[in-house]
């Protein structure tokens, strides 16, 4: 993070504000429909170049499991993950005293209630059920290939970036209500990325984009387990109840 002092946000935010900025946020993480993928790939360039790294390439897929499969092939070619990288350094350019003002005013209303509801509707279920479908599909066959050291490397270094977007989005939506502190607008690229694609990997030189949802469809009243439907437009389907029993994936 970066030490530049910040023009700083003094007053308290209204309920109403709060409230607001959670649904603008929700909305984004569980929206469906088409990516805008030129959007997304014009975001990643400016995320790449405020990291000091090449413009990469670019792959489309329709679901994270084939983005997920997309980036395993490419690591194995020796791609190297660079998620943490660019997100940190992106990060780094806003001060030490805006991200202390963001965690004592806003975070537990704004960053702990996105971060739970997306986590617990949408991505813990994507994330487990991606990870036990390239697990199965995936595994035999690079096993046979490398030590399964080398496949484990591999492999979490794909699933790492699945896990860690929950925690972005979150901290993009405690962040992002500060609107009127001018540093805040650094993070835009990224932002931008959250707004516009579906789960997404940034290797060293290839960045892949999997499409949002075709639907996700959410049942139950709150504090009781919902079903989850969720449909990608490649036919990959998630049906479970959220947020422990898994019913069926195709």
């Amino acid at each position: 993070m970066g030490n530049n002092v910040s023009t700083k946000h003094s007053e308290p935010f209204s309920d109403q504000e709060i409230k607001s900025h959670l649904e603008e946020w929700l909305a984004i993480s569980l929206a469906t429909g088409p990516s805008c993928f030129s959007k997304a790939e014009a975001a990643a360039k400016a995320a790449y170049l405020q990291a000091g790294l090449a413009e990469p390439s670019f792959i489309r897929t329709d679901s994270p499991l084939a983005a997920s499969k997309a980036a395993i092939d490419l690591i194995k070619q020796g791609s190297k993950a660079v998620y943490d990288q660019v997100h940190a350094q992106v990060h780094a350019q806003v001060s030490d005293q805006v991200y202390a003002q963001v965690y004592s005013q806003v975070h537990a209303q704004v960053y702990d209630q996105v971060s739970d509801q997306v986590r617990d509707q949408v991505y813990r279920q994507v994330y487990d059920q991606v990870y036990r479908q390239v697990y199965n599909q995936v595994y035999r066959q690079v096993y046979d290939q490398v030590h399964v050291q080398v496949f484990n490397q591999v492999y979490r270094q794909v699933h790492r970036q699945v896990h860690n977007q929950v925690h972005q989005i979150a901290q993009l939506a405690q962040l992002t209500i500060f609107k009127d502190i001018p540093e805040i607008s650094k993070l835009d690229s990224l932002v931008e990325l959250a707004k516009s694609t579906g789960i997404y990997f940034l290797l060293d030189k290839t960045v892949i984009f999997s499409e949002r949802p075709s639907r996700i469809i959410l049942k139950g009243e709150a504090n009781e387990r919902k079903a989850i439907l969720i449909e990608y437009p490649d036919g990959f389907t998630i049906t479970a109840l959220s947020p422990l029993e898994q019913l069926a994936i195709s």
